[in-house]
């Protein structure tokens, strides 16, 4: 009797320390961590078939080694890439080695590179505290979240110049004709267009011929210039002759080169002013942007510091910045803003530089023109303009700024002129 009494004390006492043992979550990791709770390997297949179970005391135990994984950065695929883990941190399993291959691959500024550390491998926590990762072994992805301040990020539109096509060798010729007869006259036009695509060359040509009743004039061309494009700059060359770029300064013919920014040449949401939003998010959180009622951007960042470049709007009107964090707070901007025709990004530029001689009805002057007209983004509210021509006896200087303010859209310009004739001062 006493013997039963005995052993029923024993089997509660054992009970209640288990059950409370298992009622502390912290103790049992801590029992496993320091091998006090293992689970008997010989029992799966007998002695004679050892197993290695260490990996499964870790939860979402990764195995150091090099995995072909594919790479999310902020929920974007960027391409797959072979990425490695290694044991770097001193933690059971094996943690996320960034690598100079990953690290390019990211496409990290500038910025950042100049001031990362130079190690081999570095940790997701030496980016930034505010980094993580989730790799998803069992599909082989891995999800970066890296603050979007870090990325070099491209806007709307954008087109790597790595894919640019120079074309094939070609050529095309179109022609306009119009005849028109009356009682006592006739008239005849004909407008021809042609051009030549060689290389990284291309030579364009327009041209008119008249004639009225019996009196024919000379061929006119108004255009035979070679063009090249300079992808780098953004920017096209001319030579040969042609009308200069107009932004601040009148467009002349000119017979000479000349070489000037092209609009064309950018993605599509940086040819248009809008400001850029620069603010921090708390968590992963979804950024709305509206003007006058209308939602006219969304985007999801990370946390930490989130800069939008990208954003095109052609109204003018406040804009209203929403930032929605995950746990349900939402914070709401207003940023005044007034649409101006000479304003610019930040930090963009539109420029010309021409050099030639002056070109009018298949003749040229002995006199030699000068061009050059810069457009600015000195700040996300406020727009450069300098404008010059010079010529024989003749130059003029354009200065300027455009405004965008609470009060509207604002353009000072200041224009000094001088010239000579009949060496008079004018």
């Amino acid at each position: 009797m006493n013997s039963k009494i005995c052993h029923s004390l024993c089997l509660i006492f054992t009970t209640i320390l288990i059950s409370k043992a298992f009622a502390n979550n912290d103790l049992v990791d801590d029992l496993i961590a320091y091998n006090i709770v293992t689970f008997d390997s010989s029992s799966l297949f007998g002695n004679d078939i050892p197993v290695n179970l260490s990996h499964f005391q870790t939860e979402n135990y990764i195995s150091s080694g090099v995995y072909r994984t594919s790479i999310f950065l902020n929920g974007q695929n960027i391409g797959d890439i072979d990425t490695k883990f290694d044991h770097l941190d001193g933690s059971l399993s094996a943690v996320l080695c960034i690598d100079n291959e990953l690290i390019n691959k990211i496409n990290f500024t500038q910025e950042f590179l100049e001031n990362i550390s130079k190690n081999k491998c570095l940790l997701i926590n030496d980016i930034s505290k505010d980094a993580y990762y989730v790799f998803h072994k069992e599909i082989l992805k891995l999800d970066l979240f890296i603050p979007q301040k870090f990325i070099k990020e491209y806007p709307k539109g954008y087109i790597n110049s790595k894919l640019f096509n120079k074309g094939v060798t070609s050529s095309f010729i179109g022609y306009n004709f119009n005849y028109n007869k009356e009682k006592n006259s006739e008239s005849k036009y004909l407008g021809l267009s042609g051009g030549l695509n060689l290389l990284d060359w291309y030579f364009r040509h327009n041209g008119t011929f008249e004639a009225h009743s019996n009196n024919f004039q000379k061929y006119n061309s108004s255009q035979n210039v070679l063009y090249k494009d300079i992808n780098k700059l953004n920017s096209r060359l001319s030579i040969g002759q042609f009308n200069t770029q107009n932004y601040n300064i009148e467009s002349i013919p000119i017979l000479g080169i000349q070489i000037s920014s092209d609009a064309e040449m950018l993605p599509w949401s940086q040819r248009s002013y809008a400001p850029i939003i620069e603010n921090v998010a708390y968590t992963n959180a979804l950024i709305n942007i509206y003007q006058n009622g209308q939602k006219i951007y969304e985007k999801n960042v990370p946390t930490g510091p989130f800069k939008i470049s990208d954003l095109v709007t052609h109204a003018d009107g406040d804009i209203l910045l929403e930032i929605n964090e995950i746990g349900g707070e939402k914070r709401t901007f207003i940023i005044p803003f007034q649409n101006s025709f000479n304003l610019l990004k930040k930090g963009r530029i539109n420029y010309n530089i021409a050099l030639g001689e002056y070109y009018f009805k298949n003749s040229n002057s002995d006199d030699y023109v000068f061009q050059n007209n810069i457009h600015y983004g000195l700040s996300n509210n406020t727009t450069s303009i300098l404008g010059l021509n010079i010529t024989n006896g003749f130059y003029s200087l354009l200065l300027g700024s455009s405004f965008s303010t609470i009060l509207g859209g604002l353009n000072l310009q200041l224009e000094h002129q001088k010239s000579k004739y009949l060496n008079q001062n004018i």
